[in-house]
């Protein structure tokens, strides 16, 4: 992973490569305004530098993976190992209602997590919210502890959607997230029901797994190993040991 600072109209930012994915973070809470950002910071963790972004107002550090996902959190940490390791960095994204920093080095000492915590992920339109993400060294999928809840805005004809799960991971070179752990979508009268969802927000398509998987709308229910989601028609497509009941008026 490579590194790069910009101190630039009084917003720090960082910018972070891995593989082919680029990694902005900035802090859009100014000094003036409470903001608190320390860079490449020495003496903080063994054999290590530190980066870190406060942004005390709310969620107001933004962390952009390349340019169709936006995480927003109050709190960044970067930690990147000295030597050959520079290219394993560490980032995590909390939401704090307070931190303390130590006076020489000002080294993070403190954090008081907000409750609920809210770490919030966005693809498009949808928006997810989880307690913590994070990104570990030389690694490619992120993830996001629970609970988890989300919500997809309704556009033209497209339905809204809002659902929850117990975790996500998020791979950074298909820009896919996926919901893991009692997993659940509600739209227009059909609840989906499965141990995991992978979202393709680009293609409008949620592709939905379990023993089974599971959806019913208006006392019809659809059960099989896979359901095909088309979110922007609430249209399902069941595969794999299918079954289920019809209720005709």
């Amino acid at each position: 992973m490579g590194v790069g600072l910009a101190l630039g109209q009084n917003l720090p930012t960082l910018t972070l490569t891995r593989d082919t994915s680029v990694i902005v973070i900035t802090n859009g809470t100014p000094r003036t305004e409470g903001g608190r950002t320390v860079l490449n910071m020495a003496g903080c963790v063994e054999e290590a530098r530190s980066n870190v972004f406060w942004g005390p107002a709310g969620e107001l550090v933004s962390t952009r993976i390349d340019e169709d996902t936006l995480l927003l959190s109050t709190l960044v940490v970067v930690v990147r190992p000295d030597g050959d390791g520079q290219d394993q960095e560490t980032l995590e994204a909390r939401d704090a209602t307070a931190v303390t920093f130590a006076d020489r080095p000002p080294c993070l000492e403190e954090v008081d997590e907000a409750e609920p915590a809210r770490v919030a992920l966005q693809q498009g339109r949808t928006a997810l919210q989880g307690s913590r993400f994070f990104l570990d060294q030389g690694a490619n999928i992120a993830t996001m502890d629970g609970p988890i809840t989300w919500t997809r805005e309704a556009e033209g004809e497209a339905p809204a959607l809002s659902g929850d799960a117990d975790r996500l991971e998020y791979d950074l070179d298909s820009d896919r997230t996926t919901l893991i752990g009692g997993v659940q979508v509600v739209s227009e009268g059909r609840v989906s029901e499965a141990d995991r969802l992978v979202l393709d927000e680009a293609a409008g398509v949620a592709i939905l797994t379990g023993e089974p998987a599971r959806s019913t709308e208006n006392g019809n229910v659809l059960e099989g190993e896979t359901l095909i989601y088309y979110l922007d028609s609430n249209d399902v497509v069941v595969e794999g040991n299918i079954r289920g009941t019809l209720e005709f008026e």
